[in-house]
C-alpha cells in the first residue's frame, strides 16, 4: 500500500491513500485536525 503526504501550509498536511481517500493532519498539536502521530499510532 502506498500513501502520499503533501504540505498544505504552516504545519497542515494532506495525506492521500492509494485508493484516493484523503485526511488532513495538523502538526501543531492537533488544533485543527488529528496529528500525524495520532494517525499512525
Amino acid at each position: 500500500m502506498n500513501a502520499e503526504v503533501k504540505w498544505i501550509e504552516g504545519l497542515s498536511f494532506l495525506g492521500q491513500s492509494q485508493s484516493g481517500h484523503s485526511i488532513v493532519m495538523d502538526g501543531n498539536g492537533g488544533e485543527k485536525a488529528p496529528s500525524p502521530m495520532e494517525i499512525v499510532g
